[in-house]
């Protein structure tokens, strides 16, 4: 049984419940959740509709300060490896 069959299992719910939506262009984002969530309530009265450029922005810095962090580790390996090479080198004239 694969994770969203035992996932739709547990809660009951077996069609989609999540639509993401990206703007393109020109389109003025505020104006735009807006017109959404008004047809959205139109069909639905619970169903919402959330704006999450914030999370998104929030989760892009935290990501690009770890890569940041998990890219000096080669720097530190090529520096170790050197260091390595050098006492090789010094142990071998000896």
């Amino acid at each position: 049984m694969y994770p969203f069959d035992k996932m739709m299992n547990a809660t009951g719910i077996y069609a989609p419940n999540l639509i993401i939506v990206t703007p393109r262009g020109s389109v003025e984002r505020n104006a735009a959740i807006n017109e959404i969530r008004e047809i959205v309530q139109e069909i639905d009265s619970d169903l919402n509709v959330f704006d999450l450029s914030g999370v998104m922005a929030q989760n892009q810095a935290f990501l690009g300060s770890t890569w940041q962090t998990i890219m000096l580790m080669p720097l530190f390996s090529l520096a170790s490896a050197a260091l390595c090479l050098v006492g090789y080198m010094i142990l071998s004239v000896d």
